[in-house]
């Protein structure tokens, strides 16, 4: 969200467009694949029973070892590469939002057009959108369904592991 806010506040406040506009429709993509890669790959590590707070998943030099499935190290190791692709984005969203405030087109000169991510024709798209008789969101339903049922999914998978470890027979 605070991306989000970014990219419309600095052409607002500071009177700049943003810089490199196609690379700045892909910045949020990279940071957020990266970051949800991050979110799967550590709760697939972790019901593999990879500590969290562990320096050394491997543990070397412990008096009694325990060894890992392989998946766990599939699953750290494609946790590192989200990582790294997290960074990335991160990183590149704060050179464009400094080259944007400091070196950006100049909108308050006149006769300037906006690009991105606000532009001249917004005031008829707003003045268009939802116009239509009935509400038409199919895209959102399905992302929501689907998000749901990973949830519900989810819960209950944990649930069914909490009740094993019980070891009630």
């Amino acid at each position: 969200a605070f991306m989000a806010m970014t990219y419309i506040v600095v052409p607002l406040i500071f009177q700049r467009d943003i810089i490199w506009p196609t690379l700045a429709k892909w910045q949020p993509y990279l940071f957020g694949l990266g970051a949800g890669g991050i979110s799967l790959f550590m709760m697939g590590a972790g019901t593999l029973g990879v500590p969290r707070r562990h320096w050394d998943i491997s543990l070397v030099d412990a008096a009694h070892p325990y060894e890992f499935a392989p998946g766990a190290y599939l699953m750290m190791g494609l946790n590192g590469m989200s990582a790294v692709l997290a960074a990335t984005g991160g990183l590149l969203f704060v050179v464009l939002i400094v080259a944007s405030v400091l070196a950006g087109p100049r909108l308050d000169k006149p006769g300037a057009k906006l690009v991105f991510p606000l532009h001249d024709g917004g005031a008829q798209a707003v003045s268009e959108y939802g116009s239509e008789g009935s509400l038409k969101i199919p895209g959102t339903v399905m992302l929501v369904t689907i998000f749901f049922a990973a949830f519900v999914l989810y819960y209950f998978v944990n649930w069914k592991y909490l009740s094993a470890l019980w070891l009630f027979n």
